[in-house]
């Protein structure tokens, strides 16, 4: 069977499932207070640039209440992404997030009071990035002792 076949079919069967989001909003009624939410970007071979997967992830349950495919990471994206989960009435207290502006500022905005943290993945890549310590001996034994 070639791949266009096996893909096609595949395109045909996943659109009779239900929109995931939507799904969430009948049937899921308990989230933790905890959601982790990041973007990973993928090539689209009919677009110039890379677009964004955005996506959540309830820390304590396991779910993903609410994703998206967008161009990129942009403040608008994020509201809209915060908007659905609003809709499922998923108000968050935490959101642990990459040290990415736009999300932060979606999430004060569509969660008020909401405390947003930087995942100490991301922060620990950005000292490293900062210190060079891949590049640069000098503080390789400070990054390994923390």
């Amino acid at each position: 069977m070639s791949r266009t076949k096996v893909w096609r079919i595949c395109h045909e069967e996943l659109k009779k499932l239900p929109n995931s989001n939507q799904f969430t909003h009948e049937y899921c009624d308990r989230f933790s207070s905890t959601l982790m939410c990041d973007g990973k970007y993928f090539p689209i071979a009919t677009q110039e640039h890379n677009w964004v997967l955005l996506w959540t992830v309830d820390y304590f349950r396991h779910d993903i209440p609410a994703y998206t495919i967008a161009p990129s990471e942009s403040f608008v994206s994020w509201s809209k992404v915060f908007s659905v989960l609003r809709i499922q009435n998923h108000y968050p207290e935490l959101v642990v997030c990459d040290d990415n502006v736009n999300i932060k500022m979606a999430a004060r905005e569509k969660f008020p009071g909401c405390r947003v943290q930087t995942c100490y993945n991301h922060f620990k890549e950005h000292i490293r990035r900062t210190l060079r310590v891949r590049s640069d001996d000098t503080y390789k034994p400070f990054m390994k002792n923390g």
